[in-house]
């Protein structure tokens, strides 16, 4: 998955620092070729990424937070697409979000919004 926030403070809690110039990773070595060494510059020693992205979503669900403070299931609310305690997602492995009410379709993005549950950062 992918893990876009709106704040960049909020992004920096999943990133993980490039400090190895000397990396043997063949991806890595094309990133520091690209960004450092076809510049004339050297790799600055820890570097952390991110990019700037203009973002569709297709169909979202909105949740303020989840109904449980561990791994959630359901949300709490309400919100424009969400009453206290609907599931969030399709199974389990909360790899898929569950369908558009009165379609087969799921939902395309979540968005949490700003509430309790949502503490963390904001």
């Amino acid at each position: 998955g992918i893990y876009l926030a709106e704040d960049a403070s909020k992004v920096d809690q999943y990133c993980e620092p490039d400090d190895d110039p000397t990396s043997n990773d063949v991806e890595l070595m094309k990133l520091h070729e690209l960004l450092y060494e076809a510049h004339g510059d050297s790799h600055p020693g820890e570097v952390f990424y991110a990019f700037v992205c203009k973002v569709l979503l297709g169909c979202p669900m909105y949740t303020k937070g989840p109904a449980a403070p561990a791994m959630p299931t359901s949300v709490s609310g309400p919100t424009a697409s969400c009453e206290e305690g609907k599931e969030v997602f399709a199974n389990s492995s909360r790899r898929q979000l569950v369908n558009v009410p009165g379609t087969v379709i799921p939902y395309h993005s979540l968005i949490v919004e700003k509430g309790p549950g949502s503490v963390v950062v904001r």
